[in-house]
């Protein structure tokens, strides 16, 4: 970088989010009592079907989010091996911090995040001590994935 130069700007923080990509190191236990360890408060858990087409229209917008930084964990609700596939075929970090959640019905694993409608696509953000600071249902955008994790400072 030459001297008088400003740097370029990080990808970590591409959401302008404070936090985004700081790379801190949390510990909690999600909704299924499985203990977590996230890379960025405030985590994004997004709720994944292969069937469901916008869920699979919304993955170049993770892909981007999670390379950028931001703690995003893909929540696998059928079809484990197809689904694995298409989030491989986005980015290979979203396939490899997937979580599978596969129980044939996801109504239960849905009702048990918090979507008591059960309708997919479902999204929610996480503090940094896993509680749900933020909830979306439909389709995410950069602009939206910018306001979820924004709303869950502190």
């Amino acid at each position: 970088m030459k001297e008088g130069s400003s740097p370029a700007p990080s990808p970590a923080n591409f959401l302008g989010v404070p936090g985004c990509g700081d790379r801190l190191r949390r510990h909690w236990t999600n909704s299924y009592g499985r203990p977590m360890v996230m890379d960025a408060p405030p985590a994004l858990e997004v709720y994944y079907a292969s069937y469901c087409a916008p869920c699979r229209l919304e993955l170049p917008v993770l892909a981007r989010a999670a390379e950028g930084g931001a703690a995003v964990t893909v929540i696998i609700l059928s079809e484990e091996k197809q689904a694995r596939r298409e989030l491989a075929a986005a980015s290979p970090l979203l396939a490899e911090t997937a979580v599978a959640r596969v129980q044939g019905d996801p109504r239960p694993v849905l009702a048990a995040a918090g979507d008591e409608r059960a309708l997919l696509p479902y999204s929610r953000v996480l503090g940094a001590d896993g509680r749900i600071c933020g909830r979306w249902h439909g389709r995410l955008t950069v602009q939206r994935i910018a306001a979820l994790l924004k709303s869950c400072k502190g």
